[in-house]
């Protein structure tokens, strides 16, 4: 018996708290887990959390505040390239502009048995699909890209 990818280990559900943050398994039409996403609300610069917050500065939009940070959006790789994470990522959307988000930010990430520089440009590709863009960065660091919600 082989063991169970990250992903499909027994996470809950959690709804939506107060903040307006959202964590949650992302399922197939026969409800098995075939993905995760989380998303958190930061009403100003001063609330803590997440690194990516000193990005907010360097991003070219009238309003930041308040930001919707994309955290994670993972998909198990036999379920990739059908409609699930971008299923996610517009949820992620339609859930922080309920809670007020102006703007959305995130970084591009990648799994260690991942071979970065493919990830980082299919990534990429897929967050400029759903109208994010990248913010200038140093080509060795992460991609950190927005999009405005207002």
């Amino acid at each position: 018996m082989t063991a169970p990818s990250p992903l499909s280990l027994d996470r809950r559900v959690l709804a939506a708290d107060n903040n307006g943050s959202g964590d949650k398994e992302i399922l197939t039409p026969e409800l098995i887990q075939c993905g995760y996403r989380k998303w958190s609300l930061f009403q100003t610069a001063k609330d803590e959390g997440n690194f990516l917050i000193e990005f907010v500065d360097r991003i070219p939009l009238k309003l930041h505040w308040p930001l919707a940070l994309i955290e994670n959006l993972e998909i198990d790789d036999q379920y990739r390239r059908k409609g699930y994470g971008r299923k996610g990522l517009r949820e992620m959307i339609s859930e922080a502009k309920a809670n007020g988000a102006v703007c959305a930010i995130l970084r591009v990430g990648w799994n260690p048995n991942e071979c970065a520089d493919e990830a980082r440009q299919w990534k990429t590709k897929f967050y400029k699909s759903e109208g994010f863009k990248e913010q200038d960065y140093d080509k060795l660091g992460p991609v950190i890209m927005y999009r405005d919600l207002a």
